[in-house]
């Protein structure tokens, strides 16, 4: 489902990365039909100037904007900004007015990342490549194909390519060629067909040397993915939190899945969120083994067994069926 990118969150400060979020927000807002809500933190003795260069360059570029100031600790009063009022997309830079030499990401980036219930883009390239491409991260996870919608979204205002990298590690190791799948289905679903590297790794490093060699325009990956267990209670992944500071190229972290509402959902509520099908209706993805496993059973039979499987894979998360899903949700049904 497309993504609505139609109110985007900027805060900023005094920095250079402030002076790019904007330019990139109201580049994004024009193509998007977005307005814009600039906000800024006060600090003693500062002033809000930038918002007026906000504000100048979105009636330059016929973007509607709104302003904000706000007073207390900078981090808090952008997080109970965001989730007090709806943001589809909030952009800022990655470093701040205190940034040193060795600085990689701010710590307001950071907690702002954290917390944040919406898509954060953290712009970390100054002076980006107009041609550069879309690379999105795909390890099958709900959360990675959610990226992966957005990175379509944002390629198809942009008019950039979006490509795609799968890396076979920990969770994923042994089932790269599902989540290979899981993206080329998840593509196709959208109307597109991505590039793919395949390779494997520890995924923060094989993700890194890749943006490294394509010099990306934009980097997008879910806040958490295949490597965060289901009990886990954790704000961001350790892959992500490693992109943000390594990653040569600005970021776009998506914090879980929409259903088809369009409310943003954890991720471990979405796919029960989703309507059960009818008998014989498939809502669900199945890739070409499942299918296969599917025809051994009998005509009169496979709409139950569809029924059954792909409630089974809901309550797990899953949102391809492949043959070792049917495998794991026929197991649990019989031994219940």
């Amino acid at each position: 489902m497309p993504r609505a990118y139609k109110r985007i969150y900027v805060p900023v400060d005094n920095s250079g990365y402030s002076f790019a979020a904007i330019d990139l927000a109201v580049d994004l807002a024009t193509k998007f039909d977005a307005c814009i809500v600039g906000s800024h933190v006060f600090a003693a003795g500062v002033s809000d100037s930038y918002l007026d260069l906000m504000e100048e360059c979105c009636r330059t570029a016929a973007v509607k904007f709104e302003r904000k100031t706000l007073d207390g600790r900078h981090h808090r009063m952008i997080l109970e900004d965001i989730e007090q009022n709806h943001y589809d997309l909030v952009i800022m830079g990655a470093l701040g007015a205190g940034a040193v030499d060795e600085s990689q990401l701010g710590s307001v980036a950071e907690r702002v990342v954290r917390g944040a219930g919406t898509d954060v883009l953290i712009v970390k390239d100054l002076i980006p490549d107009p041609d550069g491409a879309i690379l999105v991260a795909v390890d099958g996870s709900p959360q990675s194909l959610e990226a992966l919608a957005a990175a379509v979204e944002f390629g198809r205002s942009t008019g950039r390519p979006v490509e795609g990298i799968v890396v076979g590690e920990g969770h994923v190791s042994g089932k790269a060629s599902v989540a290979l799948e899981s993206a080329r289905l998840a593509a196709a679903a959208e109307g597109i067909e991505i590039e793919l590297t395949v390779t494997e790794g520890k995924p923060f490093d094989r993700i890194v040397k890749l943006c490294r060699e394509k010099r990306p325009w934009l980097l997008v990956i879910g806040k958490t993915g295949a490597d965060t267990e289901e009990d886990d209670d954790v704000p961001l992944g350790s892959t992500t939190a490693n992109l943000l500071r390594l990653a040569p190229c600005n970021v776009l972290v998506t914090p879980g899945v929409r259903a088809g509402t369009g409310r943003l959902l954890p991720a471990d509520r979405t796919i029960a969120a989703l309507p059960v099908p009818a008998t014989g209706q498939r809502m669900l993805q199945w890739t070409e083994d499942a299918e296969r496993l599917l025809e051994d059973v009998p005509g009169e039979q496979r709409p139950d067994v569809i029924r059954t499987v792909e409630e089974g894979a809901r309550r797990m998360g899953i949102t391809i069926i492949t043959a070792e899903t049917i495998d794991k949700v026929m197991l649990g049904y019989i031994d219940s």
